[in-house]
């Protein structure tokens, strides 16, 4: 009754790892009958690979947003990736982390210190769950951060709940006789 479809157990997996780090976070969802996409009309567009060089050196200094090349030609690829640029500088940036065919994981929003409380991130935030609405998707996120969560609820997402996440790094393994 423990596991009635036989899954094999990823225990001995985890057992590798240790817990580096936890988060509890808001989830939250937007129903596309709750959208309410009002926001400062700031140029946003639909990133592309041509923008990779741009986003890569955009989040290397996002702090604990940071992403690797790879996380950000992940979505790029096979996400979304929504920019507001102003004289033709990325100031915030909005993306799917995962997208199934009726939910879409926001994540990845940023914008650096100088830029903020200007409304860039609600005018990538319309762009990209407009984009995911039009699809039939419902947009899903989570968050800690109590101005992004401002945000989210204008934009008329509703919590759901707790999120919590576990960062993992692999256990040191000694070897017989190595003390």
């Amino acid at each position: 009754q423990d596991n009635p479809r036989h899954v094999k157990s990823f225990l001995p997996f985890l057992q590798r790892y240790r817990a580096q780090e936890t988060s509890t976070e808001y989830l939250c969802e937007l129903d596309p009958l709750d959208f309410n996409p009002t926001c400062k009309p700031w140029p946003v567009r639909r990133a592309s690979m041509a923008d990779f060089d741009a986003l890569c050196r955009f989040y290397a200094d996002a702090g604990h947003m940071s992403r690797t090349p790879r996380a950000v030609e992940r979505p790029l690829q096979a996400g979304r990736v929504f920019i507001t640029e102003v004289e033709n500088q990325i100031v915030s940036s909005v993306l799917t982390n995962a997208e199934t065919s009726t939910l879409a994981m926001i994540g990845g929003v940023f914008t650096p210190p100088a830029h903020r409380g200007k409304g860039y991130a609600s005018a990538a935030m319309v762009a990209l769950c407009r984009s995911l609405i039009d699809d039939g998707i419902r947009p899903v996120l989570y968050y800690d951060n109590p101005a992004a969560g401002g945000i989210y609820r204008r934009l008329g997402f509703k919590d759901l709940g707790l999120w919590k996440s576990v960062r993992l790094t692999r256990r040191e393994i000694s070897k017989p006789g190595n003390q």
